[in-house]
C-alpha cells in the first residue's frame, strides 16, 4: 500500500481508499484511451468510405459511433461512482466496527506476508 506500514485501522482505511479511487482512474483513463483509439479508427473508416462516395453509410458508421462512445463514458462513470460508494461503505463499516475491522486487517496483512514470503 504506498511502500509504508499502516499504524492503524484508519491508515488502512485511507490506503484501501485510496487504492480502490485509484484502481477506478486507471479503469477511467483506459476506457478513454480506447474511445480515442475507436474515435480515431472510425474516422479512418469515414474518410475511407466517403472517398467511395458512400455519404450516407458514413452518416450511420459516424452515429452508431457516438452512441458507442456515449455508453462507454456512462459505463466509466458508473465504474467510478460505485467505486467511490465501496470506499464509502467500506469507511463505514470500519467505523461502526472498529475491533473487528482492526482483527481482519491483522488476518489479511498476515495472508499477505505469507503469500509475499512466497
Amino acid at each position: 500500500m504506498r511502500g509504508r506500514t499502516s499504524d492503524g485501522p484508519s491508515e488502512a482505511l485511507d490506503d484501501l481508499k485510496d487504492n480502490i479511487l485509484e484502481f477506478a482512474k486507471a479503469d477511467m483513463a483506459t476506457l478513454q484511451a480506447q474511445m480515442r483509439s475507436l474515435q480515431g479508427d472510425v474516422a479512418a473508416l469515414a474518410a475511407a468510405i466517403a472517398k467511395a462516395g458512400i455519404g450516407q453509410v458514413e452518416a450511420s458508421v459516424r452515429g452508431a459511433f457516438d452512441h458507442a462512445a456515449s455508453g462507454m463514458q456512462d459505463g466509466a462513470e458508473r465504474a467510478a461512482e460505485r467505486g467511490e460508494a465501496a470506499a464509502a461503505e467500506v469507511e463505514a463499516l470500519i467505523s461502526r466496527n472498529p475491533l473487528m475491522s482492526l482483527l481482519v486487517a491483522l488476518g489479511l496483512g498476515f495472508l499477505f506476508g505469507m503469500v509475499v514470503k512466497r
